[in-house]
């Protein structure tokens, strides 16, 4: 069995003026680069980007579910997402 695992950004969070498809580095922190390919969705909109899993096994401390904060950049040398782990706190 092969497990797809792929991060959809929403089309309202995409830049305008960004390529159809290309290359993504997503960093975590200082350790954790992951070179990967992203696909605009020509039904709706919305950045796909591959390469999620090879993320994943870095970040051996997140687990599937876990809450995310993502801030995608498009710039000179490239784009960006920039991830990172979002903990459950008890406000009360």
């Amino acid at each position: 069995m092969s497990l797809l695992l792929e991060q959809k950004i929403p089309s309202r969070l995409v830049p305008k003026d960004m390529e159809q498809y290309g290359a993504i580095s997503i960093v975590c922190h200082p350790s954790t680069l992951v070179h990967a390919s992203y696909a605009i969705s020509s039904d709706d909109g919305r950045l796909c980007v591959s390469g999620w899993k090879e993320f994943m096994d870095k970040e051996k401390h997140l687990q599937m579910g876990d809450k995310m904060l993502f801030l995608l950049y498009l710039g000179n040398a490239g784009v960006y997402l920039f991830a990172t782990h979002v903990p459950e706190i008890d406000l009360e």
